[in-house]
């Protein structure tokens, strides 16, 4: 059968198939057989087509019919080939007139639940008997029903009806007719004759005319069956066909009709009315008049599933033909594919329309089509739909969205014609989506504000957050109180905390808000006199103040986030505004891919298996408005008028996301002002306008809103940057209003620099170079400290990046060159591997580099590769050897940076050759502010001190050809041993600054003896021997050499005229050469010493001892330096006494006394000094200086001497008569004994053991 479907189409050059049954199945068709044999059949009088809905039943009768119904003249007249060729057979009758056919299908569900459903189903039969012949054909039938009269039939019995009345005026009233023709006629001249006679047919057609009208609007509403009895039953029993049976009878005797098809009488699903119908055919096949032309045969066409049990069907029917279907479930694909043209089967019975459906879609969409009228018809609306909604619409609609909309409106049909009203299965779903994301969308945004509260919070840890809660408690505690522990009470349990508790981090302050919880403090102050108190309780704590409340809502923040870092928290932020950015474009499809989304449908959704899939396929999807509606200029869409009223009310309320459709519409019904509202801030409407009416006034409204700096404003401008769409517009749009866009974006903790790059990529590559340099701006702000900046310039973003032209790989390479030179960008730490050579030359050329070692390494990575390995070695070197002008200039005018940054800023570039150091330290030397610049002298200094294989000979050497004085720089070339060790450079250095400073103390000191030995070979060479000037030694050896470079020189050269003050020497090198005699004996120098050390004025005397006595006289000693003198022991006995006596004997002290004990022994002193020694000595030390100065005294004397000793001496008092004595055997007596016996003081000493004994003198 399918290959009928497109022969009209094919003949009518169409895509469209109706919907009618075909009548063109084969006669040899085995369905058409079996029906034409059981026609036939004299025992066949009820058949069935069975088969279900769509399998082609109603194109089997229409087949045969076609091919059976065909009456017998005409067949004969068929056979006259000139009739055909005259086309004479078209105005013969071809139907039989044997055939009739019954259509019972209904629309009306509720009439299969009425309770008269079935005398309704017997009407139908009735009307649609009778209705099918010509009333003439069955004049006697009761059943009256409208039929055509033609107009002169009217004109007619008008007349008729006119000449009776007349006929009978005239038979009852002859004279009153006849003299009322005379009196109308006579004495009417033509004219009036002529009037009334026309009078009369206007007259006659009127009324005709009135006639028609009256019977042409007439209508039988409803069929009046007369009263028809049978014997034993009730008439209100019988069926409607029982009550008409005459009738029946009647019709069937006056037609020919002996065959009669029912269709569609199984979608009652009613069972009886078949009982009647054979019935019904009973009596027909039984009643004589009828029989006699033939038996009346009904054919049915029904469903297999009608009969519930087995045996109903083949005790009901007389024959039953299955009918095959043509397509189902398993198979529409192919006839899908054919219908399309779609292909090798489509052959050439289905003219070739262009379309974009794929065969991919066809295996999607079939397994849901079964039924061939359905499918015809949704091949029908979907070409209807194509051409319709693409030819007026601008938009590109896709083909397989609009097939599939066809789809589900033929199965759907009543949820399909709800979308129009916005209702329906398909509006829930996308009610569901829109519900879904509002809620995903509040969620991530309290996310998002929790996580930058957290950020911008001061506090940084749960302790704190904690420490501040108790410390909001702690305000109902008297001042200078010691906490005890914190009591918290529930339900009666009552628990104790200490703060150390609390604080620990497996508290939880959940125990201080507990419902109905309450909190006291124990305290105890700290006064004069100590006390122990509690507070109040303190009823639900957290809602004693909003500070508590707010203090215990950033506890609960810490809490949810205390396992991330502050960094993973600004990721974790970075994360959440990307997911809202996801869900804010997500569409059903995508929502539909996450199981639990695809929970939160309506029940009735997710049982729709076919809206399911087409939502998770996409063919149904956000703008499914646009293949169901036909555009009309000027109009909007629902949708778009909720959008135009809440600009309207102003109700601050931003949807980004809205897809507007008809853009133009929209823009034309709102006010010039409104698009100063915040309300349009709409991706949708920014993108056409970006691309329709960018010039506009409403557009510079517009991005007025959008650079206005607001929170929505701002984020809006990120939004839509990351949507990425008409990007390089907007963004020249923006940075050409504001010098804020920037600003804003660097401002913004919570991006990350990947984020902050990103919309920096779309800065520089879309914004005109001015607009970047209005942008291009560094703010510091004072509470961050001076070089603290919070919003970093343009330029310096793009200088610390390393990666910056990989991350801005947008950025056009002539853009590039455009920034580098405007904004003057200085890069710091920047790749310049793999890109453009455009832009390393221009970094070059422009000197858009800082002088360090990433930049300096990257450019030799590109131009000279070999130098890598001694690059920082000896980097001068390399980049004079480099022959890029460009960057020596460079270098030269940055010498100090560069100096800096790599000549003492690397470490291991120390091999710079003495040209090299030559040509950095005449740079610096030009760059300095003034000849006496200390900054820069250091730096030259420190460049001397770090190339150590820069070395002179002399310092006529250094640097001869610059103009320059270079004596400042001398220094550091003694300093850290840059030139020849010798005596002419030091003396050459002397003789330049007048001084011996510390940096040529220091370079002799460590180079004395490379100095020692380059004198010997001089004179070796010379022959002579070598003396350095006096003025210049003498300022050596009284600088602060170290001491063994000073003992080489005095021992090495010898000073003629010691002239120095010995006050310019220490007290070791003073005696260092006071012990070689370096120092000769002078009175001055003596003094001078003494001045300065006791110690060294005595070694000084010790050392010219002979010429320190010949001079004694000259000397003026005071009895402290004779005491000192005394002690050191310097002087022998004699000279001692010489010493002794430059002072009075009278200005002996006790001191002094106590030092001439320790001489007594060696040598007599004058009796005035023994005298004044005995006055000054204690009693014990009395006896030592009586046995050695008792030689000054003669014996009385000696005596009373005595006499001032203990009493054990008072034995020697008396010499008027000679006495014994007797003292102690000690040591001292016998000593003292034996000397008094020697002067003759006694006569004898005897030794008893214990005692010694003798006799004293008599005097005389």
């Amino acid at each position: 059968m399918m290959k009928h479907l497109g022969e009209d189409s094919k003949r009518e050059n169409c895509c469209y198939h109706d919907l009618a049954p075909v009548d063109s199945i084969d006669s040899e068709e085995e369905s058409i057989q079996a029906l034409r044999w059981a026609i036939k059949n004299p025992k066949v009088h009820n058949i069935a087509l069975s088969g279900p809905y769509g399998s082609g039943k109603s194109s089997v009768i229409q087949s045969y019919l076609r091919q059976y119904d065909v009456s017998k003249r005409y067949k004969r007249l068929e056979r006259c080939s000139l009739l055909k060729k005259l086309r004479i057979l078209n105005l013969v009758s071809k139907s039989s007139g044997e055939n009739l056919r019954i259509s019972l299908a209904t629309f009306d569900g509720n009439l299969l639940e009425k309770e008269d459903a079935k005398d309704e189903l017997q009407k139908g039969i009735l009307k649609q008997l009778f209705y099918k012949v010509d009333a003439s054909k069955i004049p006697l039938s009761r059943y009256r029903k409208l039929h055509h009269i033609k107009g002169y039939r009217y004109v007619l019995a008008i007349v008729l009806s006119l000449l009776l009345i007349v006929a009978g005026g005239y038979l009852i009233f002859p004279q009153n007719v006849l003299s009322f023709w005379n009196q109308y006629w006579d004495g009417v001249n033509g004219a009036e004759k002529a009037f009334r006679i026309v009078t009369a047919i206007v007259f006659l057609v009127g009324i005709s005319y009135l006639l028609w009208m009256f019977t042409s609007r007439f209508r039988i509403k409803s069929i009046s069956v007369g009263d028809i009895t049978a014997e034993g039953k009730n008439i209100t029993e019988e069926s409607i066909l029982d009550r008409n049976m005459d009738e029946i009878l009647y019709f069937f005797e006056k037609t020919k009709y002996r065959v009669v098809f029912i269709e569609d009488l199984d979608r009652f699903n009613n069972t009886e009315i078949f009982v009647n119908l054979r019935e019904l055919n009973e009596i027909l096949n039984n009643y004589e008049v009828i029989k006699k032309c033939g038996k009346v045969t009904f054919v049915y066409a029904v469903r297999d599933d009608l009969f519930a049990e087995e045996t109903e069907r083949t005790k009901f029917f007389d024959f039953m033909i299955p009918v095959i279907p043509v397509i189902n479930s398993t198979n529409s694909d192919e006839v899908m594919k054919q219908l399309l043209g779609i292909g090798e089967k489509s052959g050439c019975d289905v003219p070739k329309v262009s379309h974009e459906i794929s065969e991919d879609f066809i295996k999607q969409i079939y397994p849901f089509i079964s039924n061939m009228r359905t499918l015809i018809n949704v091949i029908n609306e979907f070409w209807i739909y194509k051409r319709k909604l693409k030819k007026d619409s601008a938009d590109k609609l896709d083909d397989e969205k609009i097939m599939a909309l066809m789809v589900y409106k033929n199965l759907y049909p009543k949820d399909f014609a709800e979308l129009e009203d916005e209702r329906g299965l398909i509006k829930d779903a996308f009610d569901s989506k829109d519900k879904l994301i509002k809620s995903r969308k509040e969620w991530l945004i309290k996310e998002k504000e929790e996580l930058s509260k957290l950020q911008k919070d001061a506090t940084n840890s749960v302790r704190e957050i904690k420490i501040l809660i108790l410390s909001e408690l702690l305000k109902n505690v008297p001042a200078e109180s010691a906490i005890i522990s914190y009591e918290v009470c529930m339900d009666n349990d009552t628990k104790r905390y200490t703060e150390s508790e609390i604080l620990k981090d497996e508290f939880s302050m959940e125990v201080f808000r507990q419902d109905k919880v309450k909190v006291r403090i124990n305290y105890k102050v700290c006064s004069y006199y100590s006390r122990e108190g509690s507070t109040d309780w303190i009823v639900e704590p957290e809602c004693i103040s909003e500070k508590m409340k707010e203090l215990f809502e950033r506890y609960d923040l810490y809490k949810k986030y205390e396992i991330y870092s502050m960094d993973e928290i600004k990721a974790k932020l970075v994360q959440t505004e990307e997911n809202l950015q996801r869900v804010r474009s997500m569409s059903i499809q995508q929502m539909l891919e996450d199981k639990d989304d695809r929970e939160q449908l309506p029940e009735n959704v997710k049982n729709n298996i076919l809206l399911m899939f087409l939502l998770q396929r996409g063919y149904i999807n956000e703008n499914y408005a646009d293949y169901i509606n036909y555009f009309r200029e000027g109009s909007i869409s629902r949708s778009e008028l909720n959008f135009i009223r809440t600009v309207r009310s102003r109700q601050g309320i931003c949807d980004f996301e809205f897809v507007i459709r008809h853009h133009a519409n929209v823009i034309e019904k709102l006010f010039d002002y409104e698009f100063e509202q915040v309300e349009l801030l709409n991706y949708s409407l920014m993108d056409y306008m970006l691309q329709h009416c960018a010039d506009s006034s409403q557009m510079q409204k517009l991005l007025g809103q959008v650079t206005n700096r607001t929170v929505k404003s701002k984020q809006f401008i990120k939004d839509y940057l990351s949507r990425g769409k008409f990007v390089a517009e907007f963004v020249k749009r923006i940075a050409a209003i504001s010098m804020y866009i920037w600003e804003d974006i660097a401002e913004d903790i919570e991006l990350t620099q990947d984020r902050q790059l990103s919309y920096l990529n779309d800065l520089l590559s879309y914004a005109y170079i001015e607009d970047l340099k209005k942008n291009d701006y560094e703010i510091d702000y004072e509470e961050n400290g001076p070089n603290e900046p919070v919003q970093r310039s343009i330029t310096r973003y793009i200088c610390e990046v390393p990666d910056i032209f990989k991350r801005m790989s947008d950025v056009p390479t002539e853009k590039w060159i455009q920034i580098i030179s405007a904004l003057d960008v200085i890069f710091v730490r920047v790749t310049l591997q793999k890109i453009d050579k455009k832009i390393v030359n221009a970094i070059i050329k422009k000197h858009a580099f800082e002088l360090n070692h990433h930049m300096i390494e990257e450019i030799f990575k590109i131009t000279k590769p070999e130098y890598l390995p001694v690059l920082f070695k000896k980097n001068y070197y390399c980049i004079r050897k480099l022959s890029n002008r460009e960057i020596v200039e460079y270098v030269d005018e940055r010498m100090i940076d560069y100096v800096e940054n790599i000549i003492l800023g690397e470490q291991t570039n120390t091999e710079e050759d003495k040209d090299a150091v030559e040509i950095i330290l005449k740079s610096l030397l030009d760059n300095k502010i003034n000849d006496k610049d200390p900054g820069m002298y250091s730096l030259c200094g420190e460049v001397l001190k770090k190339e150590h294989l820069a070395y002179w000979e002399t310092f006529e050497d250094f640097l001869g050809n610059y103009e320059e004085d270079t004596i400042e720089l001398w220094e550091y070339l003694l300093r850290y041993g840059r030139i020849t060790a010798s005596w002419e450079n030091c003396i050459a250095y002397y003789e330049a600054t007048g001084e011996i400073d510390d940096a040529l103390c220091d370079f002799i000191d460590a180079k004395i003896d490379d100095i020692l030995i380059d004198q010997r070979n001089h004179e070796k060479v010379r022959g002579e021997k070598f003396e350095p000037p006096h003025e210049f030694f003498k300022a050596l050896i009284t600088s602060d050499i170290l001491e063994d470079t000073f003992y080489k020189l005095i021992t090495t050269f010898e000073i003629i005229t010691f002239d120095c003050k010995c006050d310019e020497f220490s007290e070791n090198r003073l005696r260092m050469m006071i012990q070689m005699s370096y120092i000769p004996f002078d009175l001055e120098k003596l003094n001078e010493l003494k001045n300065i050390s006791l110690e060294l004025w005595m070694i000084y005397v010790a050392n010219n001892k002979s010429d320190f006595l010949d001079n004694l006289s000259q000397e003026r000693l005071e009895i402290e330096d004779i005491k000192n003198l005394l002690k050191a022991d310097i002087f022998e006995a004699d000279e001692s006494k010489l010493v002794l006596e430059e002072i009075d004997a009278t200005e002996i002290d006790k001191e002094l006394a106590e030092i001439l004990v320790s001489f007594s022994e060696k040598t007599i002193f004058e009796k005035s000094y023994v005298e004044a020694v005995w006055e000054n000595l204690p009693e014990d030390r009395r006896y030592e200086w009586l046995y050695n100065q008792m030689e000054v005294y003669d014996l009385d004397e000696l005596a009373e001497h005595f006499a001032q000793l203990e009493k054990t001496y008072l034995q020697f008092v008396d010499r008027d008569s000679r006495h014994k004595y007797k003292v102690y055997n000690t040591k001292y007596n016998a000593k003292l004994c034996a000397k008094l016996k020697e002067i003759g003081f006694v006569t004898g000493v005897k030794d008893t053991g214990e005692w010694l004994e003798g006799y004293v003198k008599k005097r005389g």
